[in-house]
């Protein structure tokens, strides 16, 4: 009997053994970086504060002061907005301005897990779940990817959303697709 699509995708990522054990170093990947939020309140570069999360801030309260760079107009204020929709809703549930900091930087590590998923899949796609559980495994617990993980600049942010472009190049020109892939060159 033939395979469907959806079985064969399935089959390709490697079934279910594959799958509970990228699951694992994910939740683990995760884990460290929540400790790192709720243990430790680290500040890498002043931008981080001044430029991003007070100007979140002010969005929110109408409280701060605006940097020359966004009158100037060098700055954009897509960071900043996105930081803000992400305070507000956090707003609803409690007034504690610490909390909407974790919950950004909750929101930082969830995106930082971009190179232990991309990890894992190319370790899987080299040799097979074991490699993909080493790769993976060795990008949850790498220093330097949970230090920068809670990090607020543009440099961490967007790294990992090149690093997702890049995968999703790589992907599609695997499969074949040749439009996909003109699309993420453009997008990086």
């Amino acid at each position: 009997m033939a395979q469907t699509s959806r079985e064969a995708g399935y089959e390709a990522t490697g079934g279910t053994g594959a799958v509970l054990g990228l699951i694992a170093v994910l939740a683990a990947a995760f884990g460290v970086r929540a400790y790192l939020i709720f243990s430790l309140f680290h500040v890498i570069h002043s931008d981080e504060t001044f430029q991003y999360l007070e100007q979140a801030w002010r969005l929110n309260t109408g409280d701060g002061v605006v940097p020359w760079e966004y009158i100037d107009g060098i700055r954009s204020w897509f960071l900043p907005g996105v930081i803000a929709a992400i305070m507000r809703v956090v707003n609803w549930f409690t007034d504690d301005p610490i909390t909407r900091v974790r919950c950004v930087r909750l929101c930082a590590a969830v995106l930082s897990l971009s190179p232990v998923y991309i990890g894992f899949r190319l370790g899987q796609r080299a040799s097979g779940t074991a490699g993909g559980l080493l790769a993976g495994g060795l990008c949850a617990i790498w220093f330097e990817l949970i230090y920068f993980a809670p990090v607020i600049l543009t440099e961490v942010i967007s790294a990992h959303i090149a690093l997702w472009a890049i995968w999703l190049n790589m992907t599609a020109a695997a499969r074949g697709h040749t439009s996909w892939p003109d699309l993420t060159r453009f997008a990086v």
